[in-house]
């Protein structure tokens, strides 16, 4: 009986990942480290959503493809709905910002939620989750992170988390149909313009004139 011998030019068959099991470790990792401080614990639940991203990826490559003009109008899109609530609520939005980003100063929210969040969130839930299960149900696991992002820090403000529950499922829609109408690199962009200018302006802001 002869032994089959290996083809070393065959490649080893790519991890498939369910995008639902994926939310669920997501998840998992959102209430077993409900202890944790926020700005480690979002660091560490943005790093399960990117290897998530790239799990799927080695299966499935993201439909990324980065083109000034589609990202302009993600860019638009975030400044006409972040601008507005900056001029009308920055004093809100500063204090939202606080207790739900600490990491300290306009630099770090620049780098954590611009740099860090709104690439990652958007590719998985745009680009894997959207890609996989349709608008309403990415728009819909978005709304429910909120749970998993802020609840131990905003466990006694029911109201509070009800309205980032809300604003995050808002949000949801409005990127997934930049997703759809001008690609996922637009809704990056979309997504970290509206970071900038509802959270990481108004810690700015505050700092300048404190």
């Amino acid at each position: 009986m002869t032994q089959r011998r290996r083809n070393p030019g065959r490649r080893a068959p790519a991890l498939r990942l369910d995008p639902y099991l994926a939310f669920l470790v997501f998840v998992a990792v959102g209430v077993g480290t409900h202890r944790m401080g926020q700005d480690g614990r979002l660091v560490l639940l943005w790093s399960v959503l990117l290897g998530a991203c790239l799990v799927y990826a080695d299966r499935r490559p993201l439909e990324l493809q980065v083109a000034l003009a589609s990202m302009g109008q993600g860019l638009a899109v975030g400044l006409v709905l972040g601008i507005p609530l900056v001029i009308l609520a920055a004093d809100l939005l500063r204090a939202a910002a606080v207790r739900l980003y600490p990491f300290g100063n306009g630099t770090a929210a620049f780098q954590g939620l611009v740099l860090i969040a709104a690439p990652i969130e958007e590719a998985f839930f745009r680009g894997v989750i959207q890609q996989e299960h349709g608008f309403w149900v990415a728009t819909g696991l978005y709304g429910l992170a909120a749970l998993v992002f802020f609840l131990p820090s905003i466990a006694g403000f029911p109201v509070v988390l009800l309205a980032m529950m809300v604003g995050m499922t808002v949000l949801g829609v409005v990127y997934g149909y930049v997703a759809l109408r001008y690609g996922l690199a637009a809704s990056m962009a979309c997504h970290a313009t509206v970071n900038l200018a509802l959270f990481v302006l108004p810690l700015a802001l505050g700092s300048s004139g404190g």
